[in-house]
C-alpha cells in the first residue's frame, strides 16, 4: 500500500501534513506483530508436532518394509526360519498359490500350501490368513508326513515394528516446551546438547523475522524509491533483502552450533535488520516532531 502511495505521489502529501516515517511504520509494525504471533505458534508447537508425527509414520513404514512389500514370484525370507512364496496377487491384493515354510519351532517345522492368502496387520504384528490349503509336517516318531487340510488358517509373522518410543526425537521434532524442559534426559540428549540448545535460541529468534523483513523493505520504499519509476525495482530489492536476511540467520545458526559462545549471533541475525531499519526511521520521527513544534 505504501509503495502504491509513493508511486502515485500521494505519500508526499501525507508527509507534508507532518506525518513522520515512524508514524507510517506503525501499521507495518502491527501487521508484523500479528505475523510474529502466528509464527511463534507455528514454530513452537504446530510445526514440530506435525513433523514428529510424519517422522513417526516414516519410521513405522521403514520398520514394516520387509513385510509390507512381499514380492510375487520370489522367495521372501524373514530371517533364517520363515519363507513365503506366492505366484501373484489378485485385484483385491490377496496372495495367490502360496507356499510357506516355517521352522521357528525347531522340533516341529512345517510347510503350508494354500490357494490364497491375505496379509493383515494391527500396526504392531502381521498375520497371514490363508484359505483352501493343506499343512504338512514330518512326524519323527512314525517317520511319515502328517497332512492337515483346512479351509481357513492363520499364521502370525515375525514382529518387525520396533518400539516407537525408543526413537530419538530430532530437535526440530520437539515443541519449544519439550526443548526447554524435556520429560526425560537420555544419553542422546546429552551427546547432542549443543544442537538442542541452539534449536531453543533459533526458535526464540524466529518471531523477530517479520519485523526484520518488513522494516527494511519499508525503508527501501520510503528512502530508496522515487515516484514514477518502475514499481518492479523496489519489489526486487525487497525480495533480495529477505533472501539476504534468511542467509544471515542460517549462517549465524550454523556458527552458533559449532561454538555455543556465539549463540547471541542468532538474535543478531533475526533482530539486527529490524534494529538497523529503526535507527533510520526514528531520527526522521524526531525531526518531524521538532518541525511541528517550530510550526506551533
Amino acid at each position: 500500500t505504501i509503495l502504491r502511495l509513493q508511486h502515485d505521489q500521494e505519500l508526499v502529501v501525507i508527509q507534508a501534513t507532518g506525518t513522520s516515517d515512524w508514524q507510517l511504520a506503525r501499521p507495518i509494525m502491527k501487521a508484523a506483530l500479528w505475523a510474529s504471533i502466528i509464527l511463534t505458534f507455528m514454530t513452537s508447537w504446530l510445526t514440530p508436532v506435525s513433523l514428529a508425527s510424519l517422522q513417526s509414520e516414516r519410521h513405522a513404514m521403514n520398520a514394516q518394509f520387509s513385510l509390507s512389500l512381499l514380492q510375487d514370484g520370489v522367495f521372501n525370507f524373514f530371517g533364517n526360519d520363515l519363507m513365503v512364496y506366492f505366484e501373484s496377487r489378485d485385484d483385491q491384493g490377496r496372495l495367490l498359490h502360496l507356499i510357506l515354510h516355517d521352522q521357528r519351532d525347531k522340533e516341529k517345522p512345517y510347510t503350508l500350501m494354500a490357494a490364497r492368502g491375505q496379509l493383515i496387520t494391527d500396526g504392531n504384528t502381521y498375520r497371514l490368513n490363508v484359505e483352501d490349503g493343506r499343512r504338512q509336517s514330518l512326524n519323527p516318531e512314525r517317520q511319515i508326513v502328517d497332512q492337515l487340510t483346512f479351509s481357513r488358517y492363520e499364521i502370525e509373522l515375525p514382529k518387525t515394528v520396533g518400539a516407537m518410543s525408543q526413537r530419538w526425537k530430532e530437535p526440530d521434532e520437539r515443541t519449544l516446551f519439550e526443548l526447554i524442559r524435556p520429560e526425560s534426559i537420555t544419553i542422546y540428549d546429552i551427546n547432542n546438547a549443543d544442537e538442542l540448545n541452539t534449536e531453543i535460541h533459533r526458535r526464540l529468534a524466529i518471531p523477530f523475522l517479520p519485523f526484520s523483513f518488513a522494516l527494511p523493505i519499508l525503508l527501501i520504499v520510503l528512502k530508496g524509491y522515487k515516484p514514477r519509476r518502475p514499481v518492479l525495482y523496489p519489489i526486487i530489492k525487497g525480495l533480495f533483502v529477505i533472501l539476504l536476511i534468511q542467509i544471515l540467520v542460517f549462517l549465524c545458526t550454523n556458527i552458533a552450533l559449532n561454538n555455543q559462545y556465539l549463540i547471541p549471533l542468532i538474535y543478531v541475525g533475526g533482530l539486527g535488520p529490524a534494529f538497523l531499519a529503526l535507527t533510520y526511521l526514528l531520527p526522521s520521527h524526531a525531526a518531524y516532531t521538532k518541525k511541528l513544534e517550530l510550526t506551533r
